[in-house]
C-alpha cells in the first residue's frame, strides 16, 4: 500500500474514532441520554462522512496560495488548517449526530456545548 494511502487511511480511522467520542460527550452533557446501540450507530453514520471530508478536504487545500503567504507561513498555516477545519466540521457533526440520534431540537446551549467540546478534539 502505498505511504499516502496508508498515512490518509490512519488519520481517517482516527477522525471517525474521535468523532465518534465527540459525539458522544455532546448527546451526554447536552441530553443525558443513554449510549444504545442506536445512538452508537446513527453517530457513526454521520461521522463517517466528516471525518472522510476533513480528512480529505485538509489534504487539498493550500492557504499559502490562496492568501499569498510565503513558505515561512507553512508550519502556522498547516496548524490552522486543522483548527480551523476542526472546530468548524466537528460542531457540524456533532449538531446534525445530537439532532438524528436525540431528536431534540438543537437550542443555543447544545451549540455552545458542541462548540466547547469541538476545541479540543480540533487540536
Amino acid at each position: 500500500m502505498k505511504k499516502r494511502v496508508k498515512v490518509f487511511l490512519e488519520f481517517l480511522i482516527g477522525g471517525i474514532l474521535l468523532g465518534i467520542i465527540e459525539d458522544l460527550i455532546l448527546i451526554n452533557l447536552a441530553s443525558n441520554e443513554p449510549v444504545t446501540w442506536h445512538i452508537l450507530w446513527i453517530v457513526l453514520v454521520v461521522t463517517l462522512p466528516f471525518a472522510f471530508l476533513g480528512e480529505y478536504v485538509v489534504d487539498r487545500i493550500d492557504f499559502l496560495k490562496i492568501f499569498n503567504l510565503n513558505k515561512s507561513y507553512r508550519k502556522k498555516e498547516v496548524f490552522f488548517e486543522f483548527l480551523i477545519f476542526g472546530i468548524i466540521l466537528g460542531v457540524v457533526e456533532d449538531l446534525i449526530a445530537f439532532y438524528f440520534a436525540v431528536g431534540d431540537p438543537i437550542t443555543l446551549k447544545v451549540v455552545l456545548i458542541a462548540a466547547i467540546v469541538a476545541i479540543p478534539f480540533a487540536f
